[in-house]
């Protein structure tokens, strides 16, 4: 399976993967296989429920949106809030974590390779999407600029920081 995930470039793999891969509807014991294996060393544990071929060289400079895109297959979300912001310039602040709205529930992950947090927005989930696109690169959908500053206003999130910035890019603190 191993080989197959590095032939295939693939790098992040989950149970329904492993089960599937096996022809197993026995998810317990490939549940106690993938823990004997982590403890081997033969794969990674990455977080709850999602695992890592070390053997692959295919993790990539994006490969925490990567993880959140599989921590979320069925839920909408995009980048924004603190992370964005930081990656703009509008916050001088550099987050610990990727920052994303989701449809889905608040959540916070700690995986080998950083924090992802998820954060519900009650905003309908068929226009959750307007103000965002699709980065390629990255894998995943992520906010404007306009929407993320909407963002940490509707869920009151770094205001401060936002704000601080705006008026030492005004000139108002006399730096």
């Amino acid at each position: 399976m191993l080989d197959f995930l590095e032939k295939n470039k693939e790098w992040l793999f989950d149970i329904n993967f492993v089960c599937k891969y096996l022809r197993s509807d026995n998810t317990q014991a490939v549940k106690i296989d993938l823990s004997r294996f982590c403890k081997a060393g033969l794969i990674e544990r990455v977080a709850k429920g999602l695992y890592g071929n070390p053997r692959t060289n295919e993790r990539g400079v994006f490969h925490l949106e990567k993880i959140a895109t599989y921590l979320r297959p069925k839920t909408t979300f995009y980048l924004s809030l603190e992370y964005l912001l930081s990656e703009e310039g509008l916050i001088s602040q550099i987050p610990n974590r990727l920052t994303f709205i989701t449809s889905g529930r608040s959540q916070t992950f700690f995986t080998k390779y950083g924090i992802l947090e998820y954060t519900h927005t009650s905003r309908d989930k068929h226009t959750l999407l307007d103000n965002c696109y699709f980065d390629k690169v990255k894998g995943l959908w992520v906010a404007t600029t306009e929407q993320a500053i909407d963002d940490i206003y509707r869920h009151n999130r770094a205001v401060d920081l936002y704000e601080e910035q705006q008026a030492k890019d005004r000139g108002e603190y006399g730096y």
